[in-house]
């Protein structure tokens, strides 16, 4: 046995140390690539986290191509390695930043992590860039998606006016207006508005709204044939014509966004899209836009990466996918090295790639190894550590398993099982939404606890925790009490043992992330699949995770109880966990299919005010699974559930709140 914990141990350690050298590898082109993690002080007096992808061929001598990339809201700077893999290939500096107020950036006073000041970071980025010696100041690029394609869209509007401005100043210092200046003195003008503008390209990824642009830049908009938030409906009396009647009617697009009704398939036949294109050249209008076509000031022009445009275009790009999707599709991958191939070029002394030569889902591959990795490394800690001296008081026997031979007892499993797994799906939208606000009015953001999509799950968690409970027991009282079930035998611990229960979650804990931060400072990788992943995070989050720990404490508790009493003799074990995993997110599964079976079919959400709800729930589901496995491992090693139920609300916390947005600096007190 313990041969196997230990061949356990070392396949775990092995395959955290085979992703972090091969995510290395390949996010660094093969070592051609310099990856630098950035934390200091572009602007705002904050700090600002970012990652930047250099060539090493980039030098003052020969300068090359650069892109800012910003994620969108709730997630982080990892969520943009894509693109940032795929364009530094071609020769293009990247630097992926955290927004404020997500990842490792912190929050300037009186901004939240979702409002328009945002924005600056991805200006303060640009800034920065251009004053590196390596860049080539002509070719600096930005792209972002979701509330990141905001941040571009807002960043364009940002240079326009500055271009405005300098125009204005230069007409005004030649004593002439614009219509009266001469063409020379225009010339003048706009050389000086030219000079303003710090950004040549931009991609707007999965943001529906644009605010105008500088008159030299090139602009993309990539826009999901299936984006859960491009759905808008003007029908009287509508849930969104409701929602529109909460819009800013001082939004610049506030007419196309509730006068207009499109599906997210057909944005490209939208107002907004045709404005969008029109802002190239107004003699558009009235004309169909076709997808991938080059608008230009003078026509449709071809570009190509032998081809690149000499002057600014318009373009809307279509990928088959999920908003979601977008940071992680080979689709949208290549329509964003197709855009800044269009836009620049090869830059010097590459070579090119074409857009589907994709290597960075190989990249992710080892991410998700070292997840895995990870999350095996669990268990054999565990067991080792009951084995010392210390700790060896904490192993014990769980009870006798109950016997699944009555039909009674079946019916209560099952029906209990469907119960819960139902009211866990179906009661997501009424605890996550304001217009209820069963979970953000009872539980509204502080600076304690200042996250904006934590709180309400925290609130569902624990609701639905107690439903499973008060279900349980009117399962006993009908027929587990007199079937002899003894369910308080596996909450019994001795106070010295309690204690030494959480000095053990804690060890535990620490072995764990001391994989990860070994990785993140080697090798410049974590552990990832798609937007479920395990990040690193200071030492000030410390006190909200333990704040946010004791009420997620709730839920992995009464979790862990109900995930003992479902053992039975004449199933196996890994039977029973694979049920209760099943009803622990069936519910979960099902209204998501249903949404998305539903926008598929029909082209509209069934529930557009939880577009961005169960997005949120995505990592939710592998999560809960994880929770029953190491909840009933840890449950047969001690013979009771709090090392189960300590450990998964720990890590879980952890990855929770590391993970996502705050809307206030994190404070320990």
């Amino acid at each position: 046995m313990k041969k196997r914990v230990l061949v356990m141990l070392l396949v775990s350690l092995g395959l955290i140390l085979l992703s972090g050298i091969f995510a290395s590898m390949l996010q660094s082109n093969f070592y051609r690539v310099e990856v630098i993690d950035i934390r200091e002080n572009f602007g705002d007096n904050v700090q600002y986290s970012a990652l930047l992808y250099k060539p090493r061929d980039a030098a003052e001598d020969n300068k090359l191509p650069a892109v800012v990339l910003s994620h969108g809201y709730l997630n982080n700077r990892e969520l943009q390695a894509q693109n940032a893999v795929e364009l530094v290939r071609r020769g293009i500096i990247v630097m992926t930043v955290d927004r404020l107020g997500h990842g490792h950036s912190a929050l300037p006073a009186g901004v939240t992590a979702s409002l328009t000041g945002n924005s600056k970071g991805m200006i303060n980025a640009v800034e920065w860039l251009y004053k590196q010696n390596y860049v080539d100041q002509s070719k600096i690029g930005i792209s972002g998606h979701s509330m990141g394609g905001f941040d571009t869209a807002m960043t364009l509007s940002h240079y326009a006016g500055l271009e405005t401005t300098a125009k204005n100043a230069s007409f005004t210092a030649q004593g002439v207006t614009a219509a009266t200046a001469t063409p020379e003195q225009i010339a003048i003008a706009v050389a000086a508005g030219n000079a303003a503008n710090k950004v040549d390209a931009a991609l707007i990824q999965a943001w529906s709204s644009f605010y105008g642009a500088p008159s030299r830049t090139k602009v993309g908009n990539l826009a999901a044939k299936y984006d859960e938030f491009f759905y808008k409906q003007s029908t009287p009396g509508s849930e969104a014509a409701i929602y529109n009647a909460t819009l800013n009617p001082n939004d610049p697009n506030f007419a196309n966004d509730t006068q207009y009704e499109y599906l997210p398939k057909d944005f490209y036949k939208s107002p907004n899209a045709l404005n969008f294109i029109k802002t190239i050249n107004p003699a558009f209008a009235g004309t169909e836009v076709t997808l991938g076509t080059y608008y230009t000031a003078t026509g449709t022009v071809s570009f190509t990466h032998s081809n690149p445009s000499n002057q600014p275009f318009r373009v809307i790009y279509q990928p088959n996918e999920i908003h979601p999707r977008n940071h992680f599709s080979t689709e949208s991958a290549g329509y964003v090295t197709t855009f800044f191939y269009a836009a620049w070029g090869i830059p010097t002394g590459h070579d090119y790639i074409a857009p589907s030569n994709q290597i960075w889902w190989v990249k992710e591959a080892f991410n998700f190894i070292g997840l895995i990795g990870f999350f095996m490394l669990l268990l054999p800690l565990a067991t080792l550590l009951l084995d010392t001296k210390f700790f060896e008081s904490l192993k014990g026997a769980p009870k006798e398993a109950a016997s699944l031979v009555d039909w009674r007892r079946y019916v209560v499993f099952f029906g209990s099982g469907t119960i819960v797994t139902l009211c866990a799906g179906f009661l997501i939208r009424y605890f996550y939404l304001d217009k209820w606000g069963w979970g953000t009015r009872f539980f509204p953001l502080t600076d304690r606890f200042p996250q904006p999509t934590t709180n309400p799950v925290v609130v569902w968690a624990v609701a639905i925790g107690i439903i499973s409970i008060l279900v349980y027991i009117l399962g006993y009282q009908l027929y587990g009490k007199k079937a002899g079930d003894q369910p308080l035998l596996d909450l019994k611990i001795t106070k010295p043992n309690f204690w030494k229960t959480i000095m053990l979650t804690f060890t535990i804990i620490a072995g764990l992330y001391a994989t990860l931060f070994f990785v993140d400072w080697v090798f410049k990788t974590d552990f990832r699949i798609w937007t479920f992943n395990i990040r690193t995070f200071e030492p000030i989050k410390w006190m909200t995770i333990l704040r946010y720990a004791l009420l997620f404490g709730l839920f992995y508790s009464m979790n862990a109880f109900i995930n003992a009493q479902n053992r039975f003799k004449n199933l196996p074990e890994w039977a029973t966990i694979s049920i209760t995993s099943f009803f622990t997110v069936f519910g979960i599964f099902l209204v998501m299919m249903i949404q998305y079976i539903t926008f598929r079919t029909t082209g509209a959400l069934w529930q557009w005010d939880m577009a961005l709800g169960y997005i949120v729930l995505f990592p939710i589901i592998p999560i809960l699974v994880l929770a029953q496995i190491f909840a009933r491992r840890l449950y047969l090693m001690t013979g009771n559930i709090w090392l189960g139920a300590f450990v998964n609300t720990l890590l879980f916390t952890i990855i929770t709140v590391a993970n996502t947005a705050t809307n206030f600096n994190y404070i320990l007190f």
